[in-house]
Formats: C-alpha cells, sequence, structure tokens
C-alpha cells in the first residue's frame, strides 16, 4: 500500500516538475479529474473540454431545475415557477489544459484534442473558498430572519455562489443539517415568491399624457423583504417596473374596454447585494411567478354625449376618455335607434330618454332626458308668409360670421352630409351639386371632404366675396387654390 502511494506521489511529482504533461498518465491517473474535447481548432477544443469537465463535476451538485405549480385562491390564480438554464459556471482554480493532438501529427489528422484536468486538492481547495462565501451569506441570512427584518437577499447570493462549488456544501442550520444547501436555498426563495400576491390598489391618468397613458398604484399582499427589488412585467401592455416592499406604479399605454379588467403580471425576484461576476449566473436562473388581478378603470373612464338639436332633428356625439370604443348603440326605450357613432336622428323618434351603450356593457351605458315638447315645429301659419331668401336667413356683408341653420359645421363625415343635404332637398331647402350645376355659384356653400377618410373638414360660406370655414372661422379669398385634393360638394340654399 505505501509502495502503490509512493508511485503515484512520485508519477505527480514528476508531472509537475518535468513540465512534460502525457494526456495518457494524466487519464489514468486518480489525482486528478478530466475531460477531453476535439475541435478545428485549439480554442474551441478548450472550450469544448472545459464545458464537459464543469458539466461532469456539477452533475454531482444539482441537476436542471424546472418547477410550477398553479394556485387558485378565490379571485386569484398565480403560477410558479423556477428554472436554472445550465450549471456551468464553477470556480475551477488549478485548472490545467494538455494538447493530446495537434494537425498533421498523425496521418489525416485536421483536428485537436485537447485534455482539461485539476487535481483533486485544487478541487478540495475550491470548493472550501467557495463554501466560505456561501456561509457568511447565509449566517447573515439566518440573523435577519431573527431578527424578522429580511433575508431573501442574503439567501439569493447564496444560491448564485453555490453554483461555483464542484462540490455540494453542506450547512447546519439553526433547526438542521443540510447536506446540499442548493435544493434548500431554492425551496426559501420559492416560498418567500409563493406568499407574494399583488392587487391594484389605485387607477388615476398620466399627469404628463392624461389621454394617452393611465398610472396603476400596486401593492403586495403578504410579506416582502428589504434589500430585494421586485420586477413587475405586463407582457400583454408591453409594461414593466419594479417595486420594493412598499408597493409602486407601474405606466400603462392602452386604453381598457370595460370597467373592471383582469391583467396578467409576472413577479421576478432581483438581489441587489449580489456580485458583479454572479450577474451571468443570475441570468440563467429565474425566480418568478404570473398572478392575474383585478384594475378597476372606473375612476379614469369619462363617459357622456352631447346632445345638439338643429331645427327637426338632433345630433348626438360621444364624448369618451381612457376606454377603447369597439362598439356604440343609441336607444330610446326598448328601441334601437342607431349603431353610428355619430348620428342624426328625427325628433319624432325620440322618446322621453336616450342612453348611450358602450361596448354592448350595461355598466358602460349613459342617458339624458329629451322632451321634444320643449322645441315644437309649428308647420302652420295664421296668415300665409313669403318664401324666405337667402338674404332672410344669411347675414348682409361685413356683418361677421354667417349663420349656419341647418348645421353643415357639425357634420363630421361624408355618410352625414348625404344624408344630410338628401333630407334638406326633399323639404325643398336645398339643392346640391358641381360648381358648373348653379347660375349663381357665388351664392353656393361648399362642403369639403378628405378623399380617403371621407372626413368633412372644411364647411365654406359665402362671406364678403370670398369664403369663410365655419368649422375653423378661417376666411378664404381663393379656397381652390389654398384648399386642394378635396372632393367639393356645392349646396345652393333656398
Amino acid at each position: 500500500m505505501r509502495y502503490i502511494l509512493f508511485i503515484s506521489m512520485l508519477q505527480l511529482f514528476h508531472l509537475n516538475i518535468q513540465g512534460q504533461f502525457n494526456c495518457n498518465d494524466i487519464l489514468s491517473s486518480e489525482n486528478f479529474v478530466s475531460a477531453t474535447a476535439t475541435a478545428q481548432t485549439e480554442e474551441a477544443a478548450r472550450k469544448s473540454a472545459y464545458d464537459l469537465l464543469a458539466n461532469q463535476l456539477s452533475s454531482r451538485v444539482s441537476s436542471r431545475t424546472s418547477l410550477s405549480t398553479l394556485e387558485e385562491n378565490n379571485q386569484l390564480t398565480q403560477r410558479f415557477f423556477n428554472s436554472t438554464e445550465t450549471v456551468s459556471r464553477l470556480r475551477l482554480d488549478g485548472l490545467k489544459y494538455q494538447i493530446c493532438e495537434r494537425p498533421g501529427r498523425k496521418k489525416d489528422s485536421q483536428t485537436y484534442s485537447v485534455l482539461a484536468y485539476i487535481s483533486h486538492d485544487d478541487l478540495k481547495k475550491t470548493a472550501e473558498s467557495v463554501k466560505n462565501i456561501v456561509h457568511q451569506y447565509l449566517e447573515l441570512a439566518e440573523q435577519k430572519k431573527a431578527l424578522k427584518i429580511g433575508g431573501i437577499a442574503e439567501a439569493y447570493a447564496a444560491y448564485l455562489h453555490s453554483f461555483y462549488s464542484p462540490r455540494p456544501i453542506s450547512w447546519n442550520s439553526a433547526h438542521d443539517t443540510i447536506h446540499n444547501v442548493q435544493p434548500y436555498l431554492e425551496a426559501m426563495l420559492r416560498n418567500h415568491l409563493n406568499g407574494l400576491g399583488l392587487y391594484c390598489e389605485k387607477v388615476k391618468p398620466h399627469p404628463q399624457f392624461p389621454g394617452e397613458q393611465i398610472q396603476i398604484d400596486l401593492s403586495f399582499a403578504g410579506k416582502t423583504s428589504p434589500g430585494v427589488v421586485y420586477h413587475i412585467d405586463c407582457p400583454a401592455h408591453n409594461a414593466t417596473t419594479s417595486l420594493n416592499e412598499m408597493g409602486g406604479t407601474m405606466n400603462l399605454l392602452m386604453q381598457p374596454v370595460s370597467e373592471i379588467e383582469q391583467m396578467r403580471m409576472k413577479i421576478t425576484l432581483d438581489p441587489q447585494i449580489i456580485d458583479s461576476h454572479l450577474n451571468e449566473i443570475r441570468s440563467e436562473t429565474n425566480f418568478s411567478k404570473d398572478v392575474i388581478i383585478d384594475v378597476d378603470f372606473r375612476e379614469v373612464i369619462h363617459l357622456d354625449f352631447i346632445i345638439e338639436e338643429d331645427m327637426e332633428t338632433v345630433h348626438l356625439s360621444p364624448e369618451i376618455q381612457n376606454l377603447s370604443i369597439r362598439s356604440i348603440q343609441w336607444s330610446s326605450g326598448a328601441r334601437v335607434l342607431s349603431t353610428e357613432p355619430l348620428t342624426t336622428l328625427d325628433k319624432s323618434d325620440l322618446g322621453g330618454e336616450i342612453r348611450m351603450t358602450v361596448n354592448n356593457s350595461e355598466s358602460l351605458t349613459v342617458s339624458k332626458m329629451f322632451n321634444n315638447n320643449l322645441h315644437p315645429i309649428t308647420r302652420t301659419f295664421t296668415q300665409p308668409k313669403p318664401k324666405p331668401t337667402l338674404e332672410d336667413e344669411m347675414p348682409l356683408p361685413h356683418s361677421g360670421i354667417p349663420a349656419d341653420p341647418y348645421g353643415f359645421a357639425r357634420l363630421t363625415d361624408f355618410d352625414a352630409v348625404q344624408a344630410k343635404l338628401k333630407k334638406l332637398k326633399q323639404q325643398g331647402k336645398v339643392i346640391f351639386g358641381k360648381e358648373t350645376d348653379f347660375v349663381n355659384p357665388n351664392r353656393c356653400w361648399i362642403l369639403l371632404i378628405e378623399p380617403k377618410s371621407k372626413i368633412l373638414l372644411h364647411a365654406l360660406a359665402p362671406n364678403d366675396g370670398g369664403r369663410i370655414d365655419l368649422k375653423s372661422s378661417k376666411r378664404f379669398a381663393n379656397f381652390e387654390s389654398e384648399l386642394k385634393g378635396m372632393i367639393a360638394i356645392w349646396v345652393e340654399l333656398y
């Protein structure tokens, strides 16, 4: 026995002193752990040999983990998972390489063969060094836990450091002896995350972008830990924020469809005290879970509509903020009046109440009273009246902005213009067409519509030899040269 030990020591002494490393001797020696790889370049062969050696060692420490659970507690649904993509990040002090084959050394040999190896003594020293660091973090974590002031950040740092050890790290805790700290720490971090919930405390408009973004105040349910930052992601709206144990705010670039919506959020642990060289391991390990929370948008949704009267008709237009409009329905009593967002209705069709329902939701319904009797339309007279002329309904030149007796400036698009003009023509109040259809085009109104969007951009009334746009109050001496590329409808009033 002494003779065999003496021979082994001589072999090791010979390898270290002579510097002439023999791959076969290293592979046959019990003093080393090694792995061999072949590649087209020496650098690629070294990397492959290191990866093989690291995986060979780390397989004794921990395997890849992929854990998931599903929890349902009343209105809260949670999904927890943690994963480790790789464990090949060992600290291997004393690691060496030996080139066993070079291109051309043997016939038809075109590759490098490299041996990566490390002695058991060096592995022991490395494991002891890493163990000391892990134990320091664990002691601090247990002290903070006993004082009820956290400890999760320190436990996470110990967990990441443990991946550098080529051997399992044991630990004598206050209550038990742990032979491998990695699964112990995984369970600790998983239990902490599993005890956390998330809820929306308040919804408010963004102070700088009130019409575009919404802010939600988030708070935790359960016990958080000082020193840990909790990253919150909302994938559906591409939003992210970071919260401490007191909670925080998330900005959402979105408009809800309903008053209360469920949102899926992901909570991810992020310790802030880890060493910079652990960032790569941290990026490959993940402790996070999904939660579904209810967000009440009623505080920011504005729902209203405007009623504008015009002779025998009523114009209805919605005033809606912080709500995604999928559909609008106008109704009175049990009758549906229209499903157009901007609509014009006969007063005779209306009852005492007008309702606007958005997105087919009863909770997104607003109503107003409309009393048609307060605005009677007289059709008979005690004595005949002369037919009004254009001068009776339109102001004289230099009298300011002309009147708009038929509400052309309030129309929004081509469909509304077409419906309005057809009705007025049937009543004998207007004729409309092209400029060449009229004997006196200077007396005509001109409605200009953008071809692609079909939006009514300008309602030009005759004024002082030129035109005035009743939508913008801007005057045009020659509108044909200033406003080009639009559809023009010429209208003469009677």
